[in-house]
């Protein structure tokens, strides 16, 4: 009877031990899950506690921007919002930079912004104008005048603003033109 109980005795504990050792690795396995988990979410925390204080120093930039009067402290600011990269500030950065260039008369500049922006959005109006305006103020009459057909094309109502503006005073009478050829196709 002792041999049994010895041998029951035996046989029991190697069943515990065997039950204890595969729920000790459940239990590993589960663990080192969780950690990774644990370290998953952390690491997408972190991100994006990174993107909104980005997003926040932006915006206080943007807000330096909006009270700034000096044009070249305007455009620092830009350069400075344009490192955050954010695909909504890269046109509202070109716009602005633009129309401050154009506002000096830095025409070359104003070209190259606008050019920027339609090599992302080629049909975008304001900035064909911009384009336009640069253009005519660098001397560029044929390349003007090209861009101009694109603007009336795209949007026919813009000829009175075009006509209106004095940059295009000598270009009043190809504007007609282009406008009639529109009519006409």
């Amino acid at each position: 009877m002792k041999d049994v109980r010895e041998n029951l005795t035996a046989n029991f504990e190697k069943e515990v031990q065997k039950r204890v050792s595969v729920h000790q690795k459940k239990l590993e396995e589960f663990m080192q899950k969780f950690e990774e988990e644990q370290l998953a979410q952390s690491q997408e925390i972190i991100k994006n506690q990174e993107i909104i204080q980005f997003k926040q120093e932006a915006a206080y930039l943007w807000s330096q921007y909006n009270r700034e009067d000096n044009p070249a402290h305007k455009i620092e600011l830009l350069d400075r919002i344009a490192a955050y990269e954010f695909e909504k500030d890269v046109s509202d950065i070109l716009s602005e930079k633009a129309g401050i260039y154009i506002d000096l008369g830095i025409w070359d500049k104003a070209l190259e912004m606008s050019e920027k922006w339609l090599e992302i959005e080629p049909e975008n109006a304001t900035f064909l104008y911009y384009k336009a305006q640069s253009l005519v103020m660098l001397e560029d009459t044929d390349s003007a005048i090209m861009v101009l057909t694109h603007i009336l094309w795209l949007n026919p109502s813009m000829k009175e603003e075009l006509l209106e503006n004095p940059v295009f005073e000598n270009l009043s009478g190809e504007i007609e033109t282009i406008v009639q050829d529109n009519s006409q196709s």
